[in-house]
């Protein structure tokens, strides 16, 4: 208990999906996930960590967490998944669009070909050439 204590920032800041393992505030992508260790902290020790909890996470705490650095660094990586997700669905529609575009290509191409492989077209272009 003393040393879920010393870490209490860092559990808060962990609660409000933030890592801090890379040097800096950043979001936790894995944040939610249960484990093996979660499921046995449950059940084992459950109404202690309840307790702790309601002892450890204060608004002075939550404010701490969040401070400008890691508002910056949530700002930063959803500003990277905005673009990200944005250029996925450009290249959608880019890509929908050249295919509407080639399917044409392909009709007309495919008219003009069986146009000149029709049996009178073919015994004309030979009395003429």
């Amino acid at each position: 208990m003393a040393q879920m204590r010393k870490d209490a920032d860092e559990i808060v800041a962990k609660m409000l999906g933030m890592n801090n393992s890379w040097g800096g505030w950043e979001v936790d992508h894995c944040n939610g996930r249960m484990s093996n260790i979660t499921n046995y902290v449950n059940k084992a020790a459950g109404a202690e960590v309840d307790a702790f909890l309601k002892e450890v996470l204060t608004p002075e705490r939550f404010k701490k967490a969040i401070n400008q650095k890691a508002v910056d660094s949530i700002l930063k990586d959803y500003g990277r998944t905005y673009v990200d997700m944005v250029r996925q669905r450009v290249y959608k529609y880019v890509n929908e669009l050249a295919e509407e575009h080639a399917a044409e290509i392909i009709k007309e191409l495919s008219n003009e070909f069986r146009k000149q492989c029709t049996p009178s077209e073919a015994a004309d272009r030979e009395m003429d050439g």
